[in-house]
Parts: structure tokens; sequence; C-alpha cells
């Protein structure tokens, strides 16, 4: 269990460098200016220049853009999240055998 653990932190600091570095390298090719990277992104998709605009249940685009941070970082932490869920409680083979088991 100790080790399963343990995978799994490094895959989550992984992921979260990972995707962090991603998010970084792309602010750096805009000179960190989130106006220019929207102007970008509009101008790419010129038919669609609705793109950045809230939706109904939005109210204005740093809510968009935090909901989209949020389902980002927690779709990848998800697999992480129940791979530790349905691991077992100890190495006993009829345990092991019995994989949802959950930790007491």
């Amino acid at each position: 269990m100790l080790a399963t653990t343990w995978i799994q932190i490094i895959k989550a600091c992984l992921l979260l460098v990972a995707m962090s570095a991603l998010a970084f390298m792309v602010m750096m090719a805009f000179k960190f200016n989130l106006a220019a990277l929207f102007a970008s992104l509009v101008a790419v998709h010129p038919l669609h220049s609705s793109i950045m605009s809230p939706d109904g249940l939005l109210t204005d685009p740093v809510s968009t853009v935090s909901l989209g941070l949020a389902l980002m970082f927690g779709v990848a932490g998800l697999a992480h999240v129940l791979m530790r869920l349905f691991s077992v409680a100890n190495a006993e083979p009829r345990v092991s055998r019995s994989s949802t088991q959950l930790d007491s």
C-alpha cells in the first residue's frame, strides 16, 4: 500500500508540473498578456467571435477560465483518486482478490 501511495504522489506531481509548465510556456509566448492570448484565440476562430463570451451559467470571462482550469486539473487527477480508492487494504490474498474493498 505504501508503494501505491508513493507512485500516486509522484504521478500527481508530474502531471501538475507538466500542465503548469505547458501553461507557463503558452503564457510566455504571449508575454504573460491575457488580452493578447484571448485576441489570438478569437483571431484563430473568426466565425466564432463569441468563443470567449460567458455562457448562461458563467457571468464573466474570469469565471470561464477558472472553470476551465478546474476541469482540466480535476480530470487529470481523477484517475489517481480512483486508483487510491480501489486499492486493497493489505496484501492478504483474500483481500487482494476483492480489489473494490476500501481502506477503513
